[in-house]
């Protein structure tokens, strides 16, 4: 399938390779579809592109680059509508910001994107704890951190809960 998008022109996607949100993302009901976009000189950054409106891309990060310890823990009913199990393997992802003025970099850490990554299927949750801010300063927490740490993808990100 060929798409026209505002940031990369006409790109060529593979059907196999569409993510869909079947509640879509806050304040964005109706974006359902999307595409990753892994570009070589924009990583560990990941483009996903709406499938819907051509205008509209988010800037993603794996969590895990910039904040080594960080968690998303769940009820196991919040993630059954997109076939999440324990055995499911997720990739977790943070939509970016970037801010001319002053110049920072923040990631929504309080509304990651959880996305199994058999069936292609996701959800932005919202994580009711106080741990985590929807601006959390990426580039601050590396200069705490000493540094980007390599990607990590998997099960020690997301712990699901049983029961309510």
């Amino acid at each position: 399938m060929i798409i026209q998008t505002r940031l990369f022109g006409e790109i060529e996607i593979e059907d196999e390779k569409i993510l869909t949100f079947p509640s879509g993302l806050v304040g964005m009901k109706h974006l359902k579809r999307f595409i990753i976009l892994d570009k070589e000189k924009d990583r560990p950054f990941r483009w996903m592109q709406s499938l819907e409106d051509p205008s509209i891309a988010f800037l993603t990060l794996e969590p895990r680059v910039f904040h080594h310890d960080y968690r998303v823990t769940l009820q196991q009913q919040e993630v059954e509508p997109i076939g999440i199990t324990e055995a499911t393997e997720v990739l977790v992802l943070c939509i970016v910001t970037l801010y001319r003025e002053p110049k920072t970099l923040t990631a929504n850490l309080q509304g990651p994107l959880v996305v199994n990554v058999e069936n292609r299927k996701g959800k932005q949750v919202i994580l009711l704890e106080n741990q985590y801010t929807p601006r959390h300063d990426i580039l601050q927490e590396i200069r705490r951190r000493g540094g980007a740490q390599p990607e990590e993808r998997g099960r020690e990100v997301l712990k699901l809960k049983q029961g309510k």
